[in-house]
């Protein structure tokens, strides 16, 4: 075996690694791409849903009574 052919057998050898290693790179970006939307997917729609039902008093009001609603949602609109 010549010096000529390690050579050739090593870059062979890296090219594969490399190659290997470009493939889990990406399927794990992807991966967690995918987990990252579908926690904000989650995360949106029940934050959008609390705020709906913290912000409207008659869903409120049927939730912990009217009085407390009223108190609730008066103390929400004086923060904001």
């Amino acid at each position: 075996m010549s010096i000529q052919d390690l050579f050739y057998f090593v870059g062979i050898i890296f090219m594969i690694s490399g190659i290997i290693l470009v493939v889990t790179i990406t399927t794990v970006l992807i991966l967690l791409y995918k987990k990252v939307s579908d926690m904000r997917n989650f995360l949106v729609h029940n934050v959008s849903e609390l705020l709906q039902k913290i912000l409207n008093p008659r869903d409120a009001a049927v939730a912990i009574g009217t009085k407390a609603a009223k108190t609730v949602v008066r103390r929400i609109r004086e923060i904001f």
